[in-house]
């Protein structure tokens, strides 16, 4: 697992934990990192994001 897929990961599993918690800040929380992801998404090139799990719609997925 390289550094990207690590991060990835990490922030996935925040988003897991962080979407049990309900109020504001959590959701504030969940837009940052979504927001994040979609950042990553913009910088890596298309054919990597199956590689590190991002090959979907972040915000029908996460925010919707």
């Amino acid at each position: 697992m390289n550094n990207m897929e690590q991060v990835v990961a990490y922030i996935k599993e925040n988003i897991e934990e962080i979407t049990k918690e309900k109020g504001d800040v959590a959701y504030g929380t969940l837009i940052g990192y979504v927001e994040t992801l979609t950042i990553i998404k913009s910088v890596v090139p298309e054919s990597d994001w199956k590689k590190l799990g991002l090959d979907f719609d972040l915000d029908k997925r996460y925010l919707i």
